[in-house]
């Protein structure tokens, strides 16, 4: 049941992530109340953790992507510029391509892995649209880096646009 529940999590916390997202990004909307967007979503990722562990499972070991050993604040701050670059939400979502949302990306993508799948495999990104990055399986261990790297295993060429919205269920494959 556990590997059900990851890839039922993978599938809508791109959107879910969203549901708080205020017009305009107007924090008003949430500090008139005392709280600030990183508040409410530190409360909702705690809040997440609590109730996977409540119903038997160890999020840390669901391969979904969340960094679940990083403390809640900072999941939130990783969730809300991810939602602020348009790398997670709803289609149709304007992309600003980020440096710092990118490199967040390929951690969830690390942490999505499974590396025994394909011990030692090399995955390229070639972005038309972007700064190309890798990933690399060794040893049980994942990395991801930005750069290219020689005699990668796959290579995948398309534009960051499309990489974020395929990653972010909001296309095909």
């Amino acid at each position: 049941m556990p590997p059900a529940i990851a890839e039922l999590l993978r599938e809508v916390l791109p959107f879910s992530t969203a549901v708080l997202v205020p017009p305009g990004w107007d924090e008003r909307y949430v500090t008139a109340f005392g709280f600030t967007l990183e508040d409410i979503y530190a409360h909702g990722a705690d809040a997440l953790d609590a109730r996977l562990r409540a119903a038997g499972l160890d999020p840390g070991e669901m391969r979904t992507g969340l960094p679940f050993d990083l403390p809640p604040c900072e999941r939130a701050r990783r969730a809300l510029t991810m939602l602020r670059a348009g790398y997670l939400g709803e289609p149709g979502s304007a992309l600003t391509p980020s440096a710092e949302a990118t490199e967040m990306l390929f951690d969830g993508l690390r942490r999505t892995v499974d590396p025994s799948a394909a011990p030692g495999a090399t995955i390229q990104w070639e972005f038309s649209d972007a700064e190309p990055w890798h990933l690399r399986i060794d040893d049980g261990a994942t990395r991801a880096a930005p750069g290219r790297v020689e005699h990668a295993d796959l290579t995948f060429r398309c534009r960051l646009e499309d990489w974020v919205d395929l990653t972010a269920g909001r296309a095909e494959p």
